[in-house]
């Protein structure tokens, strides 16, 4: 069966997350323990961030990768929380999970949705741990916008 160029680009993005989350980088191991099961609450927001660094209202992560010589950064905004669904940004994607978070939801924009268990050992768990913790500031594109 062909497969159609919109399910072959959402079967690579699949696959770029999938690399993403399949190696855990030492410095994010460090930010976030390594004894946390998949399924456990996140720590309380007296906990330090897991970010690297932040830039505006931009969030970066580093995780070593393997079979990479750098580590991937990732930047993320942090749209907010509603309903209990916390919401993060990243080109062009968006990352939604419930606190406490088993399964995030990954959108391309589309009608293309993954779905990934909740690991907070990867990029994208620590994340959303942060925006759990209150770590991160809620995004507001009116200060991004230049005159």
């Amino acid at each position: 069966m062909p497969v159609a160029p919109r399910v072959g680009a959402a079967l690579a993005l699949a696959i770029g997350f999938a690399a993403v989350l399949a190696g855990c980088g030492s410095r994010q191991a460090a930010h976030l323990g390594s004894s946390q099961a998949a399924a456990a609450p996140p720590p309380s927001a007296s906990t330090p961030h897991s970010w690297l660094y932040r830039v505006g209202q931009d969030y970066a992560y580093e995780e070593d990768v393997p079979g990479q010589v750098k580590p991937v950064v990732q930047t993320y905004r942090y749209l907010g929380q509603r309903d209990g669904v916390f919401t993060l940004q990243f080109g062009g994607h968006t990352v939604s999970c419930a606190n406490p978070c088993q399964v995030i939801h990954v959108s391309d924009g589309g009608f293309h949705v993954e779905r990934l268990a909740f690991d907070p050992n990867t990029i994208i768990g620590a994340a959303l741990t942060d925006a759990f913790n209150g770590q991160m500031q809620v995004y507001d594109p009116a200060k991004s916008a230049r005159p």
